[in-house]
């Protein structure tokens, strides 16, 4: 395993998120796979680990998955948004109350990163959210501040404003082989010392070679309706474009673009949002199979024509 500095850590270059662990975007997930595929995460010696009380279980999933490890692992979790909440609150209230609830059900005494869970604008933080955080670090029981960014051209300068105002330690934001609109911050926040998490790596599986032209998604997946036919289509001739990628000790499409995510400049690490543990191999096979010389990544810029929003 690759290990990276984030703030004043030392981390892992992939982490494993639950999003699909403990929701159903991608079909339904059995717990037990679930636990598995953590349990592989350490074994590989994957370090960093992601979740929100907005992904159904996940976060009981990886307590339980973790074990006794749960306290030697770095775990990063958000606030702001949550199914027990009528809406989106970005309140110091709302992020003391769901901190204490991720705790409990993290097992854990302390979240390394708590992430502002993607505000889509400025109205919608409250004036004493920031109080809230910087209390919330001062008694120990959050590390680390980030912003999980969405909606990226409306809330892109929330992130600039914070990191520029010191109150940032980490971002999180999607960073693939058919979006590169947030590139260009990226390199900013390594400049200023902020640690960056790209995440939807595979494209909401775009990216794993098993959407093809005549094939969607899974049975069960409600990304069938969320990318129909042409939105596929466009998509995979992009994909087209970038084949060359699979070359030397990158063996498939998901190698290829988790490794790309991963040697883009200024990206700490890299979420593999695997809920089975032969599909986070892939993610550990791409580690291994260390960087793409800068020619290369230089070519699938030079051959990028439109940025494909993920979900």
């Amino acid at each position: 395993m690759e290990y990276r500095q984030f703030v004043n850590d030392q981390v892992s270059a992939i982490g494993l998120g639950t999003w699909a662990m403990g929701s159903s975007p991608y079909g339904a997930s059995p717990k037990e796979q679930s636990i598995d595929c953590i349990r592989a995460a350490l074994d590989a010696g994957i370090t960093v680990f992601d979740s929100s009380p907005a992904y159904g279980d996940s976060e009981s999933i990886l307590g339980e998955g973790l074990g006794a490890q749960r306290h030697d692992v770095f775990i990063s979790t958000k606030f702001g948004r949550s199914p027990d909440l009528p809406g989106p609150d970005f309140s110091a209230s709302c992020a003391k109350h769901l901190v204490e609830q991720s705790l409990k059900r993290l097992q854990v005494d302390k979240i390394d990163v708590l992430f502002v869970h993607s505000p889509f604008s400025a109205a919608e933080i409250n004036e004493d959210m920031w109080e809230g955080l910087l209390q919330l670090k001062q008694e120990g029981k959050i590390k680390y501040i980030g912003h999980s960014i969405s909606k990226f051209e409306d809330t892109e300068g929330l992130a600039r404003q914070w990191a520029a105002d010191g109150m940032l330690d980490a971002v999180q934001t999607v960073v693939n082989a058919l979006n590169h609109e947030s590139l260009s911050l990226i390199k900013d926040m390594q400049g200023q010392g902020v640690a960056v998490i790209a995440r939807e790596c595979l494209a909401n599986g775009f990216l794993t070679g098993a959407v093809t032209r005549e094939h969607g998604f899974g049975e069960g997946s409600r990304l069938n309706n969320i990318f129909p036919e042409d939105t596929r289509l466009a998509r995979l001739d992009q994909i087209e474009k970038i084949q060359f990628l699979i070359d030397g000790n990158i063996t498939n499409l998901a190698q290829a673009a988790m490794r790309w995510a991963m040697d883009q400049a200024g990206v700490t690490l890299a979420l593999s949002g695997a809920k089975q543990k032969e599909h986070l191999q892939e993610a550990i096979d791409a580690v291994a199979a260390g960087p793409y010389a800068q020619a290369v990544l230089d070519e699938v810029l030079q051959a990028h024509t439109e940025n494909f929003a993920a979900i």
